[in-house]
């Protein structure tokens, strides 16, 4: 009689695993792929829904994530259209990360106090799934210059409309350390945010939010874009050769304000 009751609980218990795993929930099975991937803990962020009806032409559920031990690293996940797994950025942006890091001290230097920076990296599907666990991603820039876009995103804090000339000498110098990357492609954007505004989280997920200066929740008085076609060594097709950026004095040229 004892053994039909162990028995009876055995049967019992495999029944409520078997439900509880049946019913995990989608962000556990996001966490639960990312965990199993890269071997470590995750933390969501936030999600958006994605389209029920076209998930191949509108995309699927979407994640905000971050690694539980350091919220700089802000990537997204996908769902994959049938149910058939997802898909996530954070192999650049932790590449992104550990060059922002390369290159942390010397940004630093060149930017007035209080300033914010975010490293931004795009890579091609190829070169990550060859180099997932790749470390010297300053190396594998060099070495396949056209597998990658760096973008720097940086905000500098004025209470006023900004003289941009005082800031052209840092700007000339931080779109030269861009480019000394090595990347194909290239992008330095400043923007001149009031003082006032708390945008910090703004930079700090710049990686997945998507929001330009004209859109942001926050008082922009303008920004300076610079980016490899404005390189004179290599300029763009049709770009203006009086665009281009031969010293701290072309970077005024670019100013774009947003101020009515």
């Amino acid at each position: 009689m004892k053994s039909k009751h162990r028995l009876l609980l055995l049967i019992l218990l495999f029944g409520f695993i078997t439900i509880g795993s049946g019913c995990m929930s989608q962000e556990e099975k996001v966490l639960s792929y990312l965990e199993d991937k890269y071997n470590k803990e995750f933390e969501i962020e936030y999600s958006k829904e994605g389209s029920e009806l076209f998930p191949k032409m509108y995309g699927g559920d979407n994640y905000v994530v971050h690694p539980k031990d350091n919220n700089e690293i802000v990537f997204s996940v996908e769902a994959l259209p049938d149910e058939s797994g997802f898909a996530d950025g954070y192999t650049t942006a932790n590449w992104a990360y550990e060059l922002e890091n390369f290159n942390k001290e010397a940004i630093d230097r060149y930017l007035p106090e209080l300033s914010e920076f975010k490293i931004m990296l795009r890579a091609s599907p190829g070169i990550i799934t060859e180099n997932v666990d790749s470390k010297e991603i300053d190396a594998l820039i060099k070495e396949s210059p056209e597998e990658f876009t760096v973008i720097l995103k940086t905000v500098v804090r004025t209470s006023n409309i900004p003289n941009v000339q005082e800031y052209s000498d840092a700007i000339y110098k931080l779109f030269n350390l861009v480019k000394g990357l090595k990347a194909k492609d290239y992008i330095v954007t400043v923007g001149f945010v009031d003082s006032e505004s708390n945008i910090s989280d703004y930079i700090r997920t710049a990686n997945v939010n998507n929001i330009s200066w004209e859109n942001l929740d926050a008082k922009v008085y303008g920004f300076v874009t610079l980016d490899n076609r404005l390189a004179p060594e290599n300029p763009g097709n049709g770009v203006n050769p009086n665009l281009l950026i031969n010293s701290k004095n072309d970077v005024v040229n670019h100013y774009e304000s947003l101020e009515e």
